[in-house]
């Protein structure tokens, strides 16, 4: 019996096409690897990293695709490998080592995302994303100052953003600042009116507060 193997004739039907049109070989391949479909885009980046020519994708951005639709489907050291790989294709590109990090925190290994999470700060001052993931590994370790620290960055950069006003509210209660706390809850909420962490940790806080 003969099994059709989609991947390897993408592979030489994307390098016959590249003769006739350079700029459009693998407009399909990309559009399948920037796919949000985890199965599609790790096929189609495959063909882009398999070809070794890529006029419409650099090899780091493919790699980068396919960990994320691994990580995407729990294929975590399959993730891991492909970001490792883009990081060296392009070490300078924070967003890739923050994805890492997320790959390392999936994995436990919080030492190991911390350094990556660092590492994204370093490169992009103003990555509130990365700010707000060391942020949470911080308070994971129990370190509540340096969480404080990340997450007010992160709310700073990304005012909007309610997840880190949710979680900095987490960290204010643990600190003992039940006012604070209070303060960024009601804000995650203004911003997500069906955010259930932030109306119970409301409801409880004021139900404390007025049986003082």
């Amino acid at each position: 019996m003969i099994r059709y193997n989609r991947r390897a004739a993408g592979i030489l039907v994307a390098g016959l096409a590249l003769f006739a049109n350079p700029q459009t070989a693998f407009a399909d391949i990309v559009t399948d690897c920037r796919s949000g479909n985890p199965a599609r885009a790790i096929e189609g980046c495959s063909i882009v990293i398999d070809s070794g020519v890529t006029p419409a994708m650099d090899l780091a951005t493919a790699y980068a695709y396919r960990a994320n639709a691994s990580e995407t489907v729990g294929k975590h050291g399959d993730a891991l490998t492909d970001l490792n790989k883009a990081i060296a294709l392009n070490p300078n590109l924070a967003g890739l080592y923050s994805n890492r990090g997320n790959v390392y925190m999936s994995l436990g290994d919080e030492d190991q995302a911390l350094a990556d999470y660092t590492q994204a700060i370093q490169l992009d001052l103003n990555f509130a994303g990365a700010y707000f993931n060391r942020g949470n590994v911080y308070s994971r370790k129990g370190d509540l100052d340096k969480a404080l620290t990340d997450l007010t960055a992160a709310v700073h950069l990304n005012p909007t953003y309610a997840p880190a006003h949710f979680n900095r509210g987490i960290v204010y209660f643990r600190m003992g600042r039940a006012t604070d706390a209070m303060v960024e809850f009601r804000k995650t909420v203004s911003l997500n009116p069906q955010h259930e962490g932030a109306l119970s940790a409301l409801r409880l806080l004021e139900k404390k507060a007025n049986t003082k």
